[in-house]
């Protein structure tokens, strides 16, 4: 006789759990860099589910985390979630330069361009879903191997489900 598996209570209240995790995050989500055509300042990017100003810390050293750019809140919803975008601007920066930033409790890095550099190593890149997201890896890969000097990202974030 075949009988159907059923879900334990405590299996159940764990999916619950972590499913209502996504529209509580409480880091940042999404962060990125936007280079704005002069090498001594970056934008960075991201977005919250809930309503929270932060300010950027950066600097030259992981240990030398001395300056500070405040964000500008936009807030939007779609398809029933509020969500909280987020922008600041990084000022003074020095070209060839690697800089440590924190956002919340979250930390990362990005090199500045060089100012006077005759040619760029660009990776440009869209859809990460065309042709069944084939080519994410070799992105992936190409970028944390130091291949490319920035990326530029044409377009579609996400995949519909």
């Amino acid at each position: 006789m075949f009988l159907p598996q059923v879900p334990t209570l405590r299996f159940c209240i764990l999916v619950n759990a972590l499913c209502s995790l996504g529209s509580a995050v409480p880091y940042p989500e999404q962060v990125h860099l936007s280079f704005m055509g002069n090498n001594s300042v970056m934008a960075v990017s991201w977005i919250t589910f809930e309503y929270d100003s932060t300010t950027v810390k950066y600097g030259p050293k992981s240990t030398n985390i001395t300056f500070t750019a405040e964000d500008s809140v936009t807030e939007w919803t779609f398809g029933g979630i509020t969500r909280y975008s987020h922008r600041a601007v990084m000022r003074e920066l020095k070209p060839e330069t690697e800089y440590y930033y924190q956002i919340g409790s979250r930390s990362f890095t990005f090199r500045t361009l060089a100012m006077n550099s005759q040619s760029y190593k660009v990776c440009i890149f869209g859809d990460l879903g065309y042709w069944h997201g084939n080519s994410t890896a070799s992105i992936i890969k190409n970028g944390l191997a130091g291949k490319y000097d920035f990326i530029i990202h044409v377009g579609k974030y996400f995949q519909e489900a």
